[in-house]
């Protein structure tokens, strides 16, 4: 995925676009997926990127227990 993302984010800042999302899965959200979005965000922000990570599920379970009670 990083070289299809070489390929299109010079395309989206010409067009004058300012803001990309990208999203990965899994089952339970807390670990590949993690990982990967990781994995690329260190990527992006060497090449100089601004950034906004937010990892939706890594507290699902906490707050799954907190509402129960």
């Amino acid at each position: 995925y990083f070289n299809l993302l070489n390929h299109l984010i010079p395309y989206y800042v010409k067009e004058g676009k300012t803001y990309l999302s990208i999203a990965f899965g899994c089952t339970g959200g807390r670990h590949r997926s993690v990982a990967l979005i990781n994995n690329l965000a260190n990527y992006l922000e060497g090449k100089g990127h601004k950034l906004f990570v937010k990892h939706r599920d890594m507290n699902k379970d906490e707050i799954k227990i907190k509402s129960d009670l």
